[in-house]
């Protein structure tokens, strides 16, 4: 009996199509049948063999070009099979987050980096060689297995007795999937490597496909970690790290919230604010006070404790009074007295000269004159509210249905 899961789709986002790994999987596929008629049918010194064997990755012989061709040599078609099987299943997972020229450069990053260590490791051997992209495929699998672990695989489970072939649909996330695939691998590896040090102590039988998976899927890691960690790839905090510590459960404040916690937000937020801060200014260096005081209300929703300073505001009230537009000169005096209290008593007879003598609003001026400490006042100061109040009070008096004032 024998039992095969052959994943075959995804839920994954893809957001690349998989040009280049349909493309790698043509290529493989092409170069398996050119290639076989050499491996199967030549002999001896047939110089088809000896080109061939130039581009298979060859123990003991230091040929830093086999370690990008012998990735696109395959032994048979079973080996391609399931080489590319695989490479379909998680080379979408991977292509579709990171476009398809970043997926070659880490596909052959992985088979170049793996096979280097490996012909390092071998350059002592007598004999040996090594081809096919298992050890990239692997690479993927546990890259997969660090960006979207959580995201599931739609296989088949395939099996059968003697001649009879059955199949069945399940689904699998790419945590189990990957983790059980590289779990078997490195547990056949460790027993590999077991067995020759309790034999004639000869280490070349541990060279094997287990450990090339291995050593493979260690790349693998590696590079999908250096990825994340650069920022050069956007799990949208469904990588592994970020799922264990239930980041992606998180809602879209409690992120920003988190962003802005960290050093690098609040470097991004501190530039953000100055930069406001230079639009403002620049608005009024031109005499524009209408545009520094949309820009003010702009950047009060946008950062949650935006105030001006205290002097620049002062300087937007006097140019809006200047420039007569008053209907504006009113709500930004209102935030003045409700955010500071520096120059409380200037900006409220300001305020009331306002609603008196150009809003018709006599009636609110007194409670804002009201509400003045006779104590806080110096005798220029008590002359002006002495006769802001007279004027108010007179022209309340001929028009008392003013509507109730609000508490400014």
């Amino acid at each position: 009996m024998m039992i095969v899961a052959v994943p075959y789709a995804t839920d994954a986002p893809i957001y690349h199509w998989p040009y280049a790994t349909v493309g790698t999987i043509v290529v493989n596929t092409v170069v398996g049948l050119l290639t076989w008629p050499i491996l199967w049918f030549a002999e001896g010194d047939d110089p088809r063999l000896m080109l061939l064997g130039f581009f298979v990755l060859q123990y003991g012989f230091f040929n830093p070009v086999s370690w990008i061709t012998s990735n696109y040599l395959h032994a048979d078609p079973f080996h391609l099979i399931g080489n590319m099987v695989l490479l379909w299943a998680f080379g979408i997972i991977v292509e579709g987050k990171i476009g398809w020229w970043r997926f070659l450069l880490l596909y052959n990053a992985i088979g170049f980096f793996q096979c280097g260590l490996e012909q390092i490791l071998t350059m002592g051997f007598d004999e040996g060689a090594s081809l096919g992209a298992s050890a990239i495929v692997y690479g993927l699998v546990a890259i997969a297995l660090v960006w979207a672990p959580m995201n599931e695989l739609q296989c088949l489970l395939i099996y059968w007795i003697c001649f009879l072939i059955r199949a069945l649909s399940f689904e699998c996330s790419v945590l189990m999937f990957a983790g059980v695939a590289i779990f078997i691998q490195l547990g056949l590896a460790v027993l590999q490597i077991s067995m020759a040090a309790n034999g004639e102590g000869d280490i070349g039988p541990v060279i094997t496909s287990k450990i090339i998976h291995v050593m493979g899927a260690g790349t693998g890691f590696a590079l999908a970690l250096a990825m994340l960690r650069l920022g050069w790839v956007d799990c949208e905090n469904y990588d592994l790290f970020s799922v264990r510590k239930g980041r992606h459960q998180m809602t879209e404040e409690e992120h920003r919230a988190e962003f802005l916690a960290s050093a690098e937000g609040q470097t991004q937020e501190r530039q953000k604010r100055e930069q406001a801060m230079v639009e403002f200014r620049t608005h009024m260096a031109a005499n524009q006070p209408l545009a520094a005081l949309a820009a003010h209300r702009r950047f009060k929703q946008r950062f949650n404790d935006w105030r001006l300073p205290e002097n620049d505001f002062v300087v937007l009230i006097a140019l809006l009074r200047k420039l007569h537009l008053h209907s504006q000169a009113v709500p930004t005096m209102v935030e003045y007295l409700r955010t500071y209290s520096e120059r409380i008593v200037p900006v409220r007879l300001a305020l009331a000269e306002v609603l008196t003598s150009h809003l018709q609003r006599p009636g609110q001026a007194l409670a804002v004159l009201d509400k003045i400490d006779g104590a806080w006042l110096d005798a220029t100061q008590r002359q002006v509210f002495e006769a802001l109040y007279a004027k108010a009070q007179a022209a309340y008096e001929k028009d008392p249905y003013e509507v109730a004032p609000e508490d400014w």
